[in-house]
């Protein structure tokens, strides 16, 4: 084929049944890459058996449900030739491994950028990291190893972490052979943790505060006391506006957390909290006499 040229590909019945699987699967990765845009959390296909999942998709896609045992036709169009590692590929074109060697390097470029004060740059990096990252946690082996009665590392991937748990042991005495690097849970963990936390900072300072929110939460959910992940979604529900109570809600946990832990009074995340503190009250104040104004002329 050149290109702007088209071909059309005839797929037999026998071939067409796991079509509906297939496109189920294909819509979800976009969906997901759009939450992960968004700082939304992404969504796993739902669970059920081969045959009860496929019954379900078949009745709730009815333009589907009619390839069902009939013949596929194809139209595909040739836009452009690349040569290979020219483009970047997308997450459902790439190996476990690929993805999880790739995702650091992102998140080192990210930084980069966000020192630089590149902080549109460093927020494509980001959310590209975590498109990958948030890939290997949904993947069946990585979901698997998360079981209790199952181990923390999977044998066979690279890992990106420097630590000796999740890196091939060194060769001793001579020995030519190593041990297969694997994939530790714990790392994992970070790397995503991190993403998220430099996802939100690069959306707080691009005036985007909406997607803080669930990248903050999602933090929160592992790690419960993450000053950096309460601070910026506190901060997130006073510039949204909407939600300011919550707001308070999270600068008083992270004031008993400085507290407990001991942190400096002069230190700047005390500075950053009490500035933060100061312009929730003025949003509250206000919020106050918008009510008592509006409550007012309803009783006069």
């Amino acid at each position: 084929m050149r290109v702007g040229e088209k071909a059309r590909f005839l797929c037999m019945p026998e071939y067409t049944e796991g079509y509906v699987q297939l496109a189920k699967v294909l819509k979800q990765e976009r969906e997901n890459r759009i939450n992960v845009a968004k700082g939304l959390p992404v969504k796993t296909i739902g669970g059920g058996c081969c045959a009860h999942s496929f019954q379900e998709e078949m009745n709730a896609q009815t333009d589907l449900a009619a390839l069902h045992g009939a013949p596929l036709e194809f139209e595909i169009e040739l836009i452009d030739v690349q040569t290979p590692n020219s483009f970047t590929k997308e997450p459902w074109e790439m190996s476990m491994m690929e993805k999880f060697r790739e995702a650091p390097v992102r998140k080192d470029e990210g930084g980069r950028l966000y020192k630089e004060g590149k902080y549109q740059e460093a927020l494509d990096k980001y959310t590209r990291a975590l498109a990958l990252l948030e890939s290997v946690a949904m993947s069946p082996e990585v979901q698997d190893m998360g079981r209790p009665d199952r181990p923390s590392k999977l044998q066979g991937t690279s890992s990106p972490s420097k630590s000796k748990s999740a890196m091939a042991a060194p060769a001793q005495n001579g020995d030519s052979t190593t041990k297969e690097p694997e994939i530790d849970l714990s790392t994992l963990e970070a790397l995503l943790q991190s993403c998220r936390l430099n996802y939100a900072a690069c959306k707080i300072k691009l005036n985007d505060f909406a997607p803080v929110i669930p990248a903050c939460t999602e933090v929160l959910k592992t790690d419960s006391e993450n000053v950096k992940a309460i601070f910026r979604r506190g901060q997130a529900y006073s510039r949204v506006g909407r939600d300011l109570d919550l707001a308070q809600s999270d600068f008083a946990k992270l004031e008993d957390i400085l507290e407990r832990k001991a942190v400096p009074k002069s230190g700047s995340e005390w500075t950053e909290l009490r500035r933060e503190q100061q312009i929730l009250q003025g949003k509250l104040k206000a919020h106050t006499q918008k009510e008592k104004k509006m409550f007012g002329r309803m009783f006069a």
